[in-house]
């Protein structure tokens, strides 16, 4: 027996919620998981907006620099470019840094043309990167921890010795070890650290004539620029202002590339990666957004049923002499436990689903630092914002009581019409964020799939990576090895990766989008290897360039694209012009949702090359084959280090992960959201009917038509959707411009919106249809019946 009056309060209050408990802990479950996206929205928004990335410690407001092209991919720019910032007072503090491949030699352990992330002497304590401390940043090299354990063995006993250069020459003191924090920077994985003092003996020139190694320099577009300014600057109105300079190095003239030089806000280094995240923090906050008013609204509604029980006990209390403020004790004593349940499962998921959910949806660079702890001090503003909203909408239904009944209960009655304009607002307003939160989702996965195209290429072709140290490889000689008996060798070889491209500006298309083209140079037979289709290239491929058609169609304009071969095309000063003689399918390098780009194929015709760092082989290639293939290669290479083979899948699977992860990011919003909104116009829908039985039981006894039962019970959903509509319309037209101010990439489309609709309207078809089918199945006397 209870004896306790707060016990026996709470008993009741567990009894008033005999039939709705089903519903309650779904609601308590989603509060929960709103919580725990909410704690994590807040995380990465700051992460993405207001960190700079986990190598620098210092808390300044910083931009970069850089060139960017058309699909987002930046590029390096000339110092000269990093020099004039210094001429603008606008700015604090310029400085730069460059990934360059450098040519050291150990005399004990094997290296292979190492990355070097070459550094200007200011970048250091301008950025605050945790060097070591006391050293000089003039001179001396610095290496990676990965590079360290992988090609020194973890030897400490490297940190003073020297490494060397063919061109440099003095040696190179190794001077530290870095942290593993800075093993990775932006896209690149460096593997040393240079100063800018070795960057002289790199150029065409010799050393000693400094003026044209320092035009070179100065001219070269591999920097990337980091700068601070002593305010706030429009990053629009400041890159129009670097396009309008005269950037030129008298003397010295590059290769155009397509690309136009770019301001960033914050240090940013690979913009299409950190664009993929921001799009998916969007939809994470759209997420939360749409959760929070759906069961926001769920609350009130289930409160305000509740109520309806509630009434009759309310005035047999009041008659008894009860006060109002006990009932609210009872039940804000019952809200708190709800709170402390919520709070205890959000906890729980926060902790054990945040890292491999952050991991899975591709936030691996920005959240490999995280601790539990930080993540608990976003939790715990997210609860207070969860908490304040469930408070409000458990208690304000109960409110409204004091004045006046909230729901009538009049059995036999119709309900009054301001209750059915309360349900009705109620469910418009639910199906009104769904059907925003949709269009915005279905928009991005369109989009996304709009680009799609195929590979154009096999798959399963082989392929591996060369590091060496010198040497050339002759190519005739292993592809007449390599082909035997057959009519065609099983290899080829390019000079870059499969994903690597030369990109350049072209003449021909430079009013076209995108306005660069994309040059690989490739082997004779680089073609048949991959498998990719080509149409009119005469076999042996001896000379001409092979373009796409992607860039075909853009040369030919209104023409069929086969009377382009034999037509000249130009690439530019350094690689002159070319003659078409062949036109092949569009390969997908970086991947089938990349869009297609305009790429030229260039034929390596050198039998001694120097510049081969990537073979293929056939994909029925067997692992003997591979072996021999590469003990070949070894006999004319100095120091070689081969990849591991992957097939050409993987290669692009890294560009395509990226799309992926944000499809299935909106796709997990598209399920939760639907699973959402059909529970509760399910259940709208049902509470619905149940008041309603009993006028269902009437028409059935007159001989009104199933049909006419089914009408009756969509009405006012359809009518719902229909008014939702049109309020997502003119909430379409306010983020338009809010979302054009902010920048932001998620854009709502028609597309969209008519796949949201759809998806809508099947769901309360299927929602409304379930309660309606059980409701007219019932007896007619049991649905006459007055309880």
């Amino acid at each position: 027996m209870i004896t306790n009056n707060l016990l026996f309060s709470l008993r009741c209050e567990w009894n008033r919620w005999a039939n709705q408990r089903g519903k309650l802990s779904a609601l308590l479950i989603g509060f929960a998981v709103t919580c725990v996206l909410t704690a994590l929205s807040l995380y990465l928004g700051g992460k993405l907006f207001f960190s700079n990335p986990h190598w620098v410690q210092s808390d300044e407001r910083f931009y970069t620099l850089s060139m960017a092209y058309e699909d987002g991919r930046q590029s390096g720019i000339s110092r000269q470019s990093i020099d004039y910032l210094h001429s603008l007072s606008s700015i604090d503090n310029a400085s730069w840094l460059m990934p360059k491949r450098f040519d050291l030699q150990s005399s004990e352990y094997q290296l292979n043309n190492p990355l070097a992330l070459v550094f200007d002497d200011t970048l250091i304590s301008l950025l605050d990167v945790p060097f070591p401390k006391g050293q000089s940043m003039e001179a001396g090299v610095w290496l990676s921890e990965r590079f360290w354990k992988e090609s020194f063995a973890g030897d400490s006993n490297v940190i003073g010795s020297y490494l060397t250069h063919p061109r440099i020459p003095t040696g190179i003191q190794i001077k530290g070890i870095l942290p593993a924090s800075i093993d990775s920077i932006g896209p690149w994985q460096p593997d040393v650290w240079l100063p800018s003092t070795y960057l002289q003996y790199t150029t065409p020139f010799s050393s000693e004539n400094a003026i044209l190694v320092d035009r070179f320099l100065r001219a070269m577009p591999e920097y990337y620029g980091i700068f601070t300014t002593n305010q706030e600057i429009d990053v629009e109105k400041f890159t129009a202002l670097m396009n309008e300079a005269d950037l030129s190095v008298s003397g010295m003239s590059m290769q155009a590339t397509g690309a136009k030089l770019k301001v960033y806000e914050g240090i940013q280094l690979d913009y299409p990666a950190t664009q993929a995240m921001i799009t998916q923090w969007q939809i994470l906050v759209l997420l939360v957004v749409t959760l929070a008013v759906i069961f926001a609204l769920s609350t009130i509604m289930i409160h305000s049923s509740r109520s309806i029980l509630f009434q009759q006990e309310l005035n047999t209390f009041q008659i008894l002499g009860a006060r109002f403020h006990h009932f609210i004790q009872t039940s804000a004593t019952a809200s708190v436990i709800q709170l402390i349940i919520i709070a205890i499962l959000s906890i729980v998921m926060l902790l054990l689903l945040s890292t491999p959910t952050l991991k899975l949806f591709g936030f691996t660079d920005i959240t490999s630092t995280v601790t539990s702890f930080e993540l608990l001090k976003f939790w715990l503003s997210a609860f207070c914002l969860v908490a304040l909203i469930f408070s409000l909408c458990s208690l304000l239904p109960l409110t409204a009581l004091k004045n006046r009944m909230l729901f009538s209960r009049m059995v036999g009655t119709l309900r009054s019409r301001s209750q059915l304009i309360l349900g009705q607002v109620n469910l418009i307003s639910q199906i009104t964020v769904a059907l925003v939160a949709l269009s915005f989702s279905f928009s991005l996965i369109y989009t996304q799939f709009s680009n799609f195209h195929p590979l154009g290429f096999n798959a399963e072709t082989v392929s591996f990576d060369i590091k060496r140290r010198g040497g050339t490889v002759p190519l005739r000689a292993i592809e007449m090895e390599s082909a035997g008996n057959n009519e065609s060798a099983n290899i080829a070889f390019s000079t870059r990766s499969f994903n690597d491209a030369v990109s350049i500006a072209n003449e021909n298309i430079s009013n076209q989008s995108p306005p660069q083209v994309d040059v690989h140079y490739v082997s004779a037979n680089y073609f048949d290897v991959i498998q990719a289709k080509v149409m009119e290239l005469e076999k042996p491929w001896k000379f001409g360039v092979v373009i796409n058609r992607s860039a075909a169609k853009q040369l030919a304009k209104e023409r069929d694209i086969s009377t382009l071969i034999g037509a000249p095309i130009e690439l530019g000063k350094i690689m002159g012009r070319h003659t078409i003689t062949g036109i092949v399918n569009d390969i997908a390098h970086t991947g089938r949702f990349s869009g297609l780009k305009p790429t030229a194929y260039l034929l390596v015709d050198n039998d001694n090359s120097s510049d081969l760092n990537t073979v293929y082989m056939s994909s029925d290639v067997t692992d003997s084959e591979i072996e021999q293939v590469q003990q070949s290669l070894a006999s004319h290479l100095v120091g070689p280090k081969f990849s591991s083979t992957n097939q050409l899948a993987d290669s692009v699977w890294r560009y395509e992960q990226r799309t992926i992860s944000l499809v299935l990011f909106s796709v997990l919003l598209v399920l939760i959201i639907s699973l959402s909104i059909s529970v509760n116009i399910s259940y709208q829908v049902k509470m619905r009917l149940a008041l309603e039985q009993h006028e269902y039981g009437l028409l059935r006894a007159i001989g009104a038509p199933e049909t006419a039962l089914f009408s009756r019970s969509f009405q006012h959903p359809f009518i719902a959707l229909a008014i939702s509509m049109l309020l997502a319309v003119c909430l379409f037209a306010g983020l338009k411009v809010i979302i054009g101010q902010l920048g932001l990439s998620l854009l709502p489309s028609i597309n969209g919106a008519l796949l949201a609709t759809g998806l809508l309207l099947l769901i309360i078809l299927l929602s409304a249809s379930v309660p309606t089918i059980k409701l007219i199945r019932k007896p007619i006397s049991e649905l006459l019946k007055t309880t």
